[in-house]
């Protein structure tokens, strides 16, 4: 995964976290857009209703992906998703 460093907030300037990043596919379907998650038996695609159920992917990866569902017709698009160690919850005052 490609990684970056990120400043954290004023409460904690001498902190660095991670900030990870990956792509995820998503395939028009009859029923809406849904997350890509594999290819089944021949070569039927397989997708997931929501982000935990998504295959990620590096870039170079997606792209092989993404060049294979368009042959097989499919309208699919690619998104960028950032994850952090520090959960959001944690940053707010609640």
């Amino acid at each position: 995964m490609s990684s970056k460093f990120l400043e954290t907030t004023n409460e904690h300037p001498h902190v660095r976290q991670f900030v990870f990043s990956s792509k995820v596919i998503m395939v028009n379907t009859s029923r809406g857009l849904r997350f890509f998650s594999g290819f089944g038996k021949k070569n039927r695609v397989l997708t997931a209703w929501c982000l935990s159920g998504a295959k990620l992917f590096l870039l170079d990866d997606a792209r092989s992906t993404f060049d294979k569902l368009q042959s097989l017709n499919k309208e699919v698009f690619v998104h960028t998703v950032d994850c952090s160690p520090v959960s959001i919850a944690s940053s707010w005052d609640l």
